[in-house]
């Protein structure tokens, strides 16, 4: 027997009900579908292997069916899905083969279960230029400003007037602004680790250790976060993991370590509601301690 079939599907994602910040590894997928199925079947005699003529019994049109699937998928990596699926179909024709049998009914029913894996396109990973200028402050200039004074009228009992001119050179002196502590650039991390990427953010440390050197007196705050990956029982320890990963290599630099505090803040709420799950959320920020 042939039979195509053609159908129009729905996947519906049943994790958006059910926890999807936390089982995001663990997808569940239901697939409702209307099907067109055609059969082609093609019956022999069993005593001499003869074409048997199934004119007067076989509905051969194209058929409506209703049915679906559910699936259950699994991320294995950033490209590549495992799948297990299982479906039924409900046929509207129980004379497709053009076999008379005992069943009355007008329906049939068709089953389905499969192993499959699942190829994303175009999941590339976007890169964040997420770079911030420290704000410095610059010295006071002092500039000179020459005043000529008004002629000085000098009477005496002679009816003689002398004007002198005299120029007078006045210096407006500007005390200089104690120099702020700049902002630090931010470091982030990938998913899942506190490791820092010491290559990608080669710059952003060396001006982190630079800062912290021209400021010897200066005590800073190192604090971590995540993104909206997780419970807190696995994201404030997380954070606190990436504070601590930054005071060790600025320890290494050369910073003493009673100058900095660390914390664990868990997930960043402070990232618009379109990044919680990027990389813009998983970072440590360094700031003066007030």
């Amino acid at each position: 027997m042939k039979y195509f079939t053609v159908g129009l599907h729905g996947d519906l994602n049943v994790n958006n009900f059910f926890g999807k910040k936390e089982l995001r590894r663990w997808t569940v997928l239901l697939s409702p579908a209307v099907y067109l199925q055609k059969f082609s079947p093609k019956l022999y005699k069993k005593e001499d292997d003869k074409r048997f003529d199934t004119s007067s019994t076989l509905d051969n049109d194209v058929n409506l069916g209703l049915g679906g699937d559910i699936a259950l998928r699994y991320r294995a990596s950033k490209h590549v899905d495992l799948q297990l699926k299982s479906g039924v179909a409900w046929i509207a024709n129980n004379n497709f083969d053009g076999v008379v049998t005992c069943c009355t009914s007008k329906y049939n029913w068709q089953a389905n279960l499969s192993v499959g894996v699942v190829w994303k396109v175009g999941n590339n990973k976007k890169r964040e230029n997420l770079m911030y200028a420290a704000a410095r402050s610059v010295a006071p200039v002092i500039l000179p400003v020459k005043e000529e004074t008004r002629p000085v009228v000098k009477e005496e009992q002679k009816p003689v007037v002398k004007q002198e001119e005299k120029t007078i050179e006045n210096v407006v002196k500007v005390e200089a602004v104690e120099e702020t502590f700049p902002e630090l650039p931010t470091i982030h991390f990938k998913r899942n680790l506190a490791v820092i990427d010491t290559a990608r953010y080669a710059g952003e440390l060396s001006r982190i250790v630079e800062t912290l050197k021209e400021f010897p007196g200066v005590k800073v705050d190192i604090r971590g976060y995540t993104d909206h990956t997780g419970t807190d029982r696995i994201n404030v320890p997380l954070s606190l993991k990436r504070a601590g990963a930054l005071k060790t290599y600025l320890v290494g630099k050369g910073i003493s370590a009673d100058r900095m505090s660390t914390f664990g803040e868990g997930k960043d709420m402070s990232v618009d509601q379109k990044d919680i799950y990027t990389e813009k959320a998983r970072k440590v920020e360094v700031k003066k301690h007030e």
